[in-house]
């Protein structure tokens, strides 16, 4: 984890996140080479996980941490790419509000996920089907996107935002537009 955090240092304190017209070239190289590396390997790792870990468990640990981050990295590459060649979409404008409170729902989705999946909720987790899962995880989505647009017709910051801002600067910062 505090290599991810690091990395997320350092991807802000670079902007690289900014001007992506600029990054292009670059994004492509990381979509391809993360394809390429995160794709078969993610493969393996499934293949590992369904066959009752016929390498072992380092393997499959090893297997995991070298498919998913090439995998993500293209992943998020490849959505800059298409958010350079598509920017009008209504689909990148629908992503925005959840996006500008982003720890608000990280943390709404997490309380949500513990209290229907686990024991200290409904603990429905190891009781139903990956469709019923995934069914539930997109209705949680579609609550959170709707609470976020809902949210920024009268504030300016996410709630836990908001918070986390004041705690930064160290004053009272008015939420309210």
């Amino acid at each position: 984890m505090l290599g991810l955090f690091l990395l997320g240092f350092y991807i802000g304190r670079r902007h690289l996140y900014a001007r992506l017209e600029e990054k292009r070239s670059w994004l492509k190289k990381v979509f391809r080479s993360g394809l390429s590396v995160g794709l078969p390997v993610s493969v393996l790792y499934a293949y590992s996980a369904m066959n009752d870990h016929p390498w072992g468990m380092t393997v499959h640990s090893i297997l995991y941490l070298m498919g998913v981050y090439p995998l993500a990295f293209a992943y998020v590459s490849g959505i800059c790419l298409l958010f350079l060649r598509h920017s009008d979409s209504p689909a990148f404008r629908w992503f925005a509000a959840p996006g500008r409170m982003a720890l608000t729902n990280y943390v709404g989705q997490s309380v949500a996920g513990m209290f229907v999946f686990y024991g200290i909720g409904l603990g429905l987790g190891s009781e139903i089907s990956l469709f019923i899962t995934e069914l539930i995880v997109v209705m949680i989505y579609i609550a959170l996107q709707s609470f976020s647009s809902l949210w920024f017709v009268l504030f300016r910051f996410g709630p836990l935002e908001w918070i986390w801002r004041m705690l930064t600067y160290g004053h009272w910062i008015g939420c309210r537009k």
